[in-house]
């Protein structure tokens, strides 16, 4: 299930991810729960599949910070991978 700050708590590891502001305008926050710090690999992709973005991130206290996406508006797919587990979010980029 979803809801407006972008979350999807579907998980088989008990961690969850919310990105916001939800809406945004290529900045936005992560908060992941239950990954502990992790390190890991941030993706966003657009409404076709294509690779949009990557980026190595490690969160600190769980949150990571993304600034300047290079994407136009529209509905992104996120993608956290880390070595435990991957985590899903939606975005809307309004510009």
């Amino acid at each position: 299930a979803t809801g407006a700050a972008g979350r999807l708590a579907e998980s088989e590891s008990g961690a969850e991810m919310i990105a916001y502001p939800n809406p945004n305008r290529g900045d936005f926050e992560l908060k992941v729960s239950g990954l502990a710090d992790a390190p890991g690999e941030l993706r966003l992709y657009d409404a076709t599949g294509r690779l949009v973005f990557r980026q190595n991130f490690s969160p600190e206290g769980g949150r990571i910070e993304v600034n300047s996406v290079p994407a136009v508006s529209g509905v992104y797919q996120i993608v956290w991978k880390t070595q435990y587990a991957n985590k899903y979010a939606k975005i809307t980029v309004a510009r």
